[in-house]
């Protein structure tokens, strides 16, 4: 087997860390905690919320356990960082996209007695609302056949926004309970196993925070959140939303579309409300962001569909643990292909967007392309553009699965 354990004395000096991080920085309560109590192979299903989610999950499990982490996130940590990283001996791989070799090494910690920690969706949410769950998840949970856990964070979404930098500072919990038991997977029909999963995963961090009301450190400051929200859900118009400030503010609290005017003030708890009374209100930008990925599937599924931009392109460099600039090119997306092509970088990618469901990405700023081994950093001429990038992805997967 080719499993190797993380190391003791590390895991444990990362433990105590997270315990404080947790407590101090992200206040979190941890409503259950099944898993303490775990002494055989375990795998544990965690949703997405922030990129800070792994914190708490490692101050839960004080038996050490293996994260698997992206490639391009694990790979441009500080060099400072990667020895640490190494001796924690996590399953670094490729987001949406799980090979021969990465199935291998998770069956090899599971039959190893050890503790499997993963988190599906592969990318934390941009608008509150969870990312698809591949398909791939739902038959990997079968294959590994151990007890399976479900760690679900909520509030992290408002500590550490995709679209923002900073933290906020507000209650977090942490509920982790097991949902399968190894005898009862065996029993399972795969439609049941997925509707478990999905039901765990699943969720709106904007409809959990109407309910618990929680108060975050400027959640009313949504500055970035035009990123997702670019197209204005009155008038239709795409990259007319800014944000501003509302009269009396001091934070640019407010959504406003710069082509009919409607807008949107987020409250201290960061939900919406139509002050003004022009247009509908919508007080979820979860629900914002949907309305936009529903309008984007209907007009692909009934026109000819194409987006293109041209891209300055970085290469991940496994050397430096950094991105490297490579040159200029042109990133395009049809229903049937996704391309990005580079005569000054000598590059020619072609791949099929219906095959996974979303890309890595930061709203308003960065798409990846993933390339067997290779991890390509597109930066569009138009950033604005990234968000309706990858919004249309998800609209080729979805009506790809329907189609099914």
């Amino acid at each position: 087997m080719s499993y190797k354990k993380p190391n003791a004395i590390t895991y444990s000096a990362l433990h105590n860390l997270a315990l404080v991080l947790s407590r101090s920085v992200f206040k979190n309560e941890k409503l259950r905690n099944e898993l303490k109590n775990e002494k055989g192979p375990c795998v544990v299903i965690a949703n997405h919320e922030s990129a800070m989610d792994p914190v708490n999950m490692l101050a839960a499990c004080r038996r050490p356990a293996t994260f698997v982490l992206s490639n391009a996130y694990a790979n441009t940590m500080p060099e400072i960082i990667q020895p640490t990283l190494r001796r924690m001996n996590p399953i670094v791989k490729q987001q949406f996209q799980t090979s021969i070799k990465d199935v291998k090494r998770m069956l090899d910690v599971v039959k190893s007695g050890g503790v499997l920690v993963i988190y599906p969706a592969g990318m934390m949410t941009e608008d509150g609302a969870s990312t698809p769950i591949p398909e791939a998840t739902y038959k990997l949970v079968r294959k590994l056949g151990v007890n399976t856990y479900v760690a679900r964070s909520s509030g992290m979404y408002f500590v550490h926004p995709k679209w923002t930098s900073g933290i906020r500072k507000g209650r977090t919990t942490l509920d982790i309970y097991k949902l399968f038991d190894a005898e009862e997977l065996k029993t399972l029909g795969d439609d049941k196993i997925k509707e478990a999963i999905a039901e765990a995963l699943l969720f709106d961090s904007y409809k959990d925070q109407e309910s618990a009301l929680v108060k975050y450190d400027s959640a009313n400051n949504i500055e970035g959140l035009e990123k997702v929200l670019y197209q204005c859900p009155e008038c239709g118009e795409e990259f007319t939303i800014n944000a501003v400030c509302a009269e009396g503010s001091e934070v640019k609290n407010t959504l406003r579309c710069a082509c009919c005017g409607y807008e949107q003030t987020a409250d201290d708890y960061g939900i919406f409300h139509n002050r003004k009374g022009l247009g509908r209100e919508i007080k979820f930008p979860s629900e914002w962001s949907r309305k936009i990925l529903d309008k984007l599937k209907a007009d692909i599924e009934e026109k000819e569909f194409s987006i293109s931009c041209n891209v300055r392109i970085k290469k991940l460099d496994y050397n430096s643990h950094s991105f490297k600039e490579i040159g200029a090119g042109r990133l395009s997306l049809s229903r049937e292909n996704l391309e990005l092509v580079s005569e000054e970088a000598g590059i020619s990618i072609s791949q099929k967007p219906h095959k996974f469901p979303i890309l890595p990405f930061v709203p308003g700023k960065q798409i990846d392309i993933q390339d067997g081994e290779d991890v390509y950093r597109c930066f569009p001429e138009n950033p604005e553009i990234v968000m309706k990038i990858i919004n249309s992805i998800k609209a080729i997967h979805i009506l790809a699965a329907e189609k099914k």
